[in-house]
């Protein structure tokens, strides 16, 4: 198994700068809470690709799936350069590195992130919304163990 490789805060300015390339995606990423993820190790960045991700600390629901203590949530997956290749296979090693199911939300008009998901092999699971129901989203998942639908 090839290692993963985390983010230092050394990688900061690079990580900020790779979001910022996509903010149309990312309009909400709050600078402190980027550092507080790379600080606790929650932060990815291998071959210009950033993924963020906590593992709950309790059994937790968001819009229509229920995920279980220790289930993983990515927050993002961002690239630097896309179609070169590098997120899916950063997301591959991100998947063997993480022992248990793995959900994400995605708005639902962004088809190419869906398109990503679905080709890595995450099957949406549910459905979720945001702004009191002004923008739709999708729930995809990976099971590791089974998935709690």
């Amino acid at each position: 198994m090839e290692l993963i490789k985390h983010a230092t805060l050394d990688d900061y300015e690079e990580i900020k700068s790779i979001f910022n390339k996509h903010k149309e995606w990312f309009p909400h990423i709050r600078q402190d809470k980027l550092k507080s993820q790379i600080r606790e190790g929650g932060c990815v960045f291998d071959e210009g690709v950033v993924i963020t991700y906590n593992l709950y600390k309790k059994n937790t629901a968001f819009g229509s799936v229920l995920a279980f203590k220790g289930d993983c949530i990515l927050h993002q997956i961002v690239t630097a350069e896309q179609g070169n290749g590098c997120a899916c296979k950063v997301f591959t090693k991100f998947v063997e590195y993480v022992d248990t199911n793995i959900f994400l939300t995605v708005r639902a008009d962004n088809q190419i992130a869906t398109g990503f998901y679905e080709k890595v092999g995450m099957n949406q699971v549910g459905h979720i919304a945001w702004k009191n129901g002004e923008i739709q989203g999708l729930v995809f998942g990976l099971a590791k163990n089974p998935l709690p639908l």
